[in-house]
């Protein structure tokens, strides 16, 4: 349903003035002139306002309660766009979850030789260089990255020479280490 207000003919007083007695013309309008001037004035602007607002109704039919809806001339009603706003929070607060959970498992710290891995919060991740003597290796210092987590631990120490590249793992679990096992690179 549309409106169709047709507008009202522009008043123009001289018409009816020039031709009226006494002497009158569109300089000296009566007073009933100038009012019904300001009148028809008014009612038009009316009529156009109407027509505006009637042409940026939405159409009901065009209003859907579905949020797989894909067709682009629809709209959302009320409830679903609540829906909708519901779930984005939803996802917002998961993803703020999930950074926060990534944080804590990349939370990595800097370990001296000599700290104490056991000594980790868990979950976490750490890097330690080792020196030569305190290696798993045999005369070459390693770089040694320590994970944890819930009373697990693993490690696993990259060592490099000028001649050979060796990677050995251990693991703990409530902070008994097993021995180191080499891996072998092919």
């Amino acid at each position: 349903m549309s409106i169709n207000i047709n507008p009202i003919e522009t008043y123009v007083p001289t018409i009816y003035v020039n031709n009226s007695e006494p002497d009158l013309d569109e300089t000296n309008l009566n007073h009933a002139e100038q009012a019904l001037k300001r009148v028809t004035d008014a009612a038009n602007a009316a009529i156009l306002a109407l027509e505006s607002l009637d042409s940026a109704k939405i159409d009901a039919a065009k209003i859907v309660n579905n949020l797989l809806a894909t067709d682009t001339s629809t709209v959302l009603s009320g409830p679903m766009g609540k829906a909708l706003g519901d779930r984005l929070t939803a996802a917002e607060n998961l993803l703020t979850k999930l950074n926060g959970d990534l944080y804590k498992w990349l939370n990595v710290t800097r370990l001296d030789t000599g700290n104490d891995v056991n000594d980790l919060p868990s979950p976490s991740l750490a890097y330690s260089y080792s020196t030569a003597s305190h290696a798993p290796f045999d005369g070459i210092s390693a770089n040694i990255l320590t994970i944890g987590i819930d009373g697990y631990k693993a490690q696993i120490a990259f060592g490099v020479s000028r001649d050979s590249v060796q990677v050995k793992v251990r693991t703990s679990y409530d902070f008994v280490w097993r021995g180191w096992r080499s891996v072998t690179l092919s």
